[in-house]
Formats: structure tokens, sequence, C-alpha cells
């Protein structure tokens, strides 16, 4: 699937923790917490300090809580971040990142097409042009000449 990875793994992290809030009493952020070092084993294909940031941004965007006692910081989804794993909302907007920054990619390949076949084809009209006064400065030599003949003929 085409999605970012940020979006990938912000998903991820909403996930392990509604998974791990499913059971437990509303409003008790102890009892559906989680500490880094659990998030990190249950997703060891990412980076500690990737997972950091992105925990980061969740909490900064209110999405999940954060008991801020540095190394022994705990998360816990709050009812936003709830909404948005369901919702999927980083996957639908990584996708739409994604797929904006592939229409980039396409627009401007379609501009330089378009650019090259725009200069083919005024090179292709200029030695067109070329040639077509070639033929008429020929023709014009030949009616010249027919007329120059005619002329003597008369003239005789």
């Amino acid at each position: 699937m085409l999605v970012t990875k940020t979006a990938k793994v912000r998903h991820e992290l909403l996930k392990v923790l509604v998974e791990k809030d499913r059971g437990t009493p509303p409003g008790d952020l102890i009892a559906g917490s989680i500490h880094f070092n659990q998030i990190c084993e249950l997703l060891p294909r990412y980076d500690r300090s990737f997972l950091l940031d992105n925990l980061d941004f969740l909490q900064d965007d209110k999405f999940i809580h954060c008991s801020m006692e540095f190394d022994n910081s705990t998360f816990h989804i709050l009812s936003r971040g709830n909404h948005a794993f369901n919702e999927k909302t980083f996957l639908r907007d990584g996708l739409k990142d994604q797929m904006n920054y592939l229409y980039d990619i396409v627009k401007n390949i379609s501009v330089i097409a378009l650019l090259i076949i725009g200069i083919w084809s005024f090179v292709n009209n200029i030695t067109q042009t070329r040639k077509n006064s070639n033929l008429i400065d020929k023709q014009e030599q030949r009616i010249r000449a027919l007329e120059d003949s005619l002329v003597s003929l008369k003239k005789k």
C-alpha cells in the first residue's frame, strides 16, 4: 500500500495503545498505559528515536497522553486517538500525501514531455520551411529561365 512510513508508524502506535487500553475502565490513565520500552518491543522494525518522535507528535496533537517521566514515561490513548485509529486517519492522510507526491512527479514528467514535443515540432517546422523555401526558389528559377527562353524566342 502506498502509505508514507510516518503515517504507518503513527497508525501502528495508535493500534498498540488501543489494544493496551481495551478492557480498562474509562478514564484510568494508569491501567491502560504502556511503557516506551514495551512499545519498542512491539514495533521492533522502527528505530527508537523514530518511535519517540512520532509519539511526541501524537502527544502534542492530543491523540495520546504521556506521563512525562523521562525514561519511565508511559503512554495512554485518548479518545481523539481512538477515533483516529478507528477511522484510519493517518493511513488516509499518508496515502493522500503519497498520491500527491506521485501526481507531482507525473505532472513534471508531463511538462518535460510536452516541452520536448514542442521543441521537436519547432525544429521540424523550421526544417520543413527551409525545404519549402528552397523548393520555391528552384521553381522561381525555372520559371524565370522559361520566361527568358520565351522572350528570346519572340525576339528571333
